[in-house]
C-alpha cells in the first residue's frame, strides 16, 4: 500500500490497472510507442493536476441552477493528466465517487474514489451518455393511456397518416418514452416519501396551459407502471406525498423537501441556451468521417431504408448526390433559417441537426435527412455529417425539443418505412 500510495495518481483513488490506464492515454495521443510509468508520472506530476467535480452524466455545472457541481454533491471528478490529443483537447482521468464518501478518510487509501477511465471531457460525456442508455426507462402502459393522454394535451397529430403502425399514438409514445428518459439522465424524476410512486412532467400542456404531470408505480429502478395523469392543480398533487429531491440516507424530509407547487415539478431540460438550437449556414459541412462513411456505404442494411433514385446506384454516385444536395441545403438555410431543425441525440448527449436532403427539386419531401454535429477543435467550428435518418426517425428526435412546424417535417407527410420497432 505504502508504494502505491507514493505513486501521484494513487493519491486521486484506486486504480484497477495502471497498463490498461497507460493503454487509453497512448490511444488517446495517437503514439506508437508504449507510454512508461515513469514518463506518465513526470508529466501528471508538471501539469498541477486540475480537479474539476462533476454530475452523474460529467458535466461541472447542474442544469437546473447552472452552479458549479462540488465536492458534496458530485457523483465523479476529473483530473487532468498533462496530456492531450492532437486535436489540442486535454485528457483526464476519471474517478467515480463511492456511494460511502466520507470527507474524514484520505482519498490515497482507496475508499472515496475508484478509476473510471481515462478521457475527453466530451468523450467522458458520451461515454457515460452511452453507459445510461444500456438501462433504459420503461414505462409500462395501455393504449388507454396514450389515447387519454393525446385527450388531454393540446390537439396534435401523434400517428402516422400514411403508415400503418402496431400501436395507437406511435409518435406520442416515443416521446414519453425519451422524455421519461431524459429526465432519469437529469435526475428529475420525483419519488414518493416511500418509494413506492414516481411522479415526472410530460413537457406537455392541456388547452388552458397547465402542465400535464405523470404519476406511476415504481416496480424496480427504471422500470414504471399503471400511469395516471394528475390533474395540473397544486390540489391534486397534495394527493400523494412527493419528495423534491432524493435525500441522504437517514434524514427526515421537512415540509420545504415535499412538492407544493406544479413549478416544483421540473420538465426535461435538452439545450441551456437557445442559440444551441440555430443552425449557422456559414459553417463548413465535413462529410470525410468515418462514422458517417460506415452508416452509409458499408451498413448496407441502412441503406436499404432510403428511397434511392437509383438502386444499382454506385457508392461514389450516392455519395455525389448526397454532396450536391447538401450544398443545394446549405445554399437555401441562409435564407430560411428554418430549414435546418434540431434534434436531440441520446447517444451523443447533445443538440445536432437535421438538413432535408433532395435530390433534384427542392419540392415534395426530402428522402432522408443528414445528421448534422457541431464540432469545435483545432481546425475551427463545423459540423461533421454523422449519418442520415429517415423522416420518421427525425420527427421523433425533433419533437423531444420542440414541435416541429417546418413542412418537411410534418408527421401527416411522413411515409414509414420500416417496421416500427
Amino acid at each position: 500500500m505504502s508504494v502505491e500510495t507514493n505513486n501521484p495518481i494513487y493519491r486521486h483513488g484506486y486504480i484497477y490497472s495502471v497498463p490498461e490506464l497507460l493503454s487509453q492515454v497512448q490511444k488517446l495521443i495517437k503514439s506508437q510507442e508504449e507510454i512508461s510509468m515513469g514518463a506518465f508520472n513526470k508529466q501528471f506530476e508538471s501539469s498541477q493536476n486540475e480537479i474539476t467535480f462533476l454530475n452523474e452524466g460529467g458535466y461541472e455545472r447542474d442544469r437546473n441552477s447552472s452552479q458549479n457541481i462540488t465536492l458534496e454533491n458530485c457523483k465523479c471528478k476529473r483530473v487532468y493528466t498533462g496530456y492531450m490529443t492532437p486535436e489540442r483537447h486535454k485528457i483526464y482521468l476519471f474517478f467515480k465517487k463511492s456511494k460511502e464518501w466520507n470527507p474524514n478518510i484520505p482519498d490515497s487509501l482507496f475508499k472515496n474514489w475508484s478509476f473510471v477511465s481515462c478521457n475527453t471531457e466530451r468523450g467522458f460525456q458520451e461515454q457515460k451518455a452511452v453507459e445510461f442508455r444500456e438501462h433504459n426507462v420503461k414505462l409500462n402502459a395501455s393504449d388507454d393511456f396514450y389515447e387519454e393522454l393525446a385527450h388531454h394535451a393540446v390537439d396534435e397529430t401523434w400517428d402516422y397518416r400514411h403508415n400503418v403502425s402496431k400501436n395507437n399514438k406511435p409518435l406520442l409514445r416515443n416521446y414519453i418514452r425519451y422524455t421519461l428518459q431524459r429526465l432519469a439522465e437529469e435526475d428529475k424524476i420525483l419519488e414518493s416519501k416511500d418509494g413506492s410512486k414516481i411522479l415526472f412532467n410530460s413537457g406537455l400542456f392541456s388547452p388552458l396551459f397547465e402542465p400535464i404531470l405523470i404519476k406511476a408505480d415504481k416496480i424496480e429502478r427504471n422500470f414504471y407502471k399503471n400511469p395516471e395523469i394528475m390533474e395540473g392543480s397544486r390540489r391534486s398533487l397534495m394527493t400523494i406525498p412527493f419528495l423534491k429531491h432524493s435525500l441522504p440516507l437517514g434524514e427526515d424530509p421537512t415540509p420545504k423537501d415535499y412538492v407544493a407547487e406544479l413549478d416544483d415539478v421540473p420538465f426535461a431540460s435538452f439545450f441551456k441556451d437557445t442559440g444551441e438550437l440555430v443552425f449557422d449556414p456559414n459553417l463548413k459541412i465535413d462529410m470525410s468521417g468515418d462514422d458517417f462513411h460506415n452508416h452509409i456505404f458499408l451498413d448496407k442494411d441502412r441503406r436499404k431504408r432510403f428511397r434511392l433514385p437509383d438502386a444499382s446506384i454506385t457508392d461514389t454516385g450516392l455519395f455525389d448526390k448526397l454532396t450536391k444536395a447538401k450544398e443545394r441545403a446549405q445554399k437555401i438555410a441562409k435564407r430560411n433559417y428554418k430549414l435546418v431543425v434540431p434534434q436531440w441525440s441520446f447517444e451523443y448527449g447533445r443538440v445536432q441537426f437535421l438538413m432535408p436532403m433532395y435530390w433534384e427539386e427542392f419540392k415534395g419531401e426530402p428522402f432522408c435527412a443528414l445528421v448534422l454535429d457541431l464540432v469545435t477543435d483545432y481546425k475551427g467550428q463545423y459540423y461533421e455529417a454523422k449519418t442520415i435518418l429517415t423522416l420518421d426517425d427525425c420527427y421523433q428526435n425533433a419533437r423531444l425539443i420542440a414541435k416541429p412546424d417546418n413542412t418537411w417535417l410534418i408527421p401527416e407527410g411522413i411515409e414509414q418505412d420500416t417496421e416500427e420497432s
